[in-house]
């Protein structure tokens, strides 16, 4: 079993790194690797006997996204500098060449458009670190349904992640796709890399579509239709 480790606590916020996991069945956790997770931002309210501390993750700040093939070894689109890194599960390291892309400013639209995929998925799971006269406590909760956050009230980084935090798959021929980040109301694009990191493609599904999984030869993709109604898709995968 492979899992993301929780970031560690200093006196200034959570780490901006975590590890990478690896849970063999009778042992405990071993690392294989660190990726950068999300940036926090931090505000403090209240005088020195009376200070309140809270700490809240920045929505679509830069991530490393990673995911596992059937052999442990795990691909990792690196966000700094952009590359795609393949971990071997005896610790071996392959990187492939750098990957150049254009940064997708955040406006209005992208803010509305994270909104709306929260919305949809559920929120994800929402957590808020909040230290009062030294009392540390953690918030953690799943989002959706409550009409959805204050977007101004929200911090922002002046770009879009390169890289769709969570989206890595890899297929059935060992070929690791990671959907790109692009402006408000494109159609997902994946770009998809060798088991050297190096790019062999891009492929962009129809509009309103996510890549879910993969079989012989087929990729499984999900549709949401304007209702919220979700179907499941498949499609025979392009030759690269």
């Amino acid at each position: 079993i492979y899992f993301q480790g929780m970031p560690g606590m200093s006196p200034s916020g959570p780490s901006d790194t975590v590890p990478i996991l690896r849970l063999a069945p009778g042992g405990g956790p071993e690392p294989v690797a660190r990726v950068k997770t999300r940036s926090f931002s931090r505000t403090t309210s209240g005088g020195a006997n009376e200070q309140n501390v809270s700490i809240s993750p920045i929505p679509l700040s830069a991530t490393d996204v990673w995911a596992v093939a059937p052999d442990g070894s795990v691909a990792i689109a690196r966000v700094g500098p952009l590359r795609v890194d393949w971990v071997g599960a005896d610790g071996s390291v392959r990187r492939g060449q750098a990957v150049e892309m254009t940064a997708v400013p955040i406006r209005q639209a992208e803010k509305e458009e994270w909104a709306a995929d929260q919305e949809s998925s559920g929120g994800g799971i929402a957590i808020q670190i909040t230290e009062e006269n030294g009392r540390r406590s953690m918030q953690m909760g799943r989002g959706g349904g409550g009409g959805g956050p204050d977007l101004d009230a929200l911090t922002w980084p002046e770009a879009k992640a390169p890289w769709v935090s969570g989206s890595g798959r890899i297929d059935m021929n060992g070929r690791f796709w990671v959907r790109r980040s692009l402006p408000a109301g494109q159609a997902a694009l994946y770009d998809v890399f060798d088991r050297s990191g190096n790019s062999v493609g891009t492929v962009r599904l129809p509009e309103s579509r996510r890549l879910v999984g993969f079989g012989d030869d087929v990729a499984y993709v999900v549709h949401v239709d304007a209702f919220d109604l979700k179907t499941l898709e498949r499609y025979a995968l392009p030759a690269m």
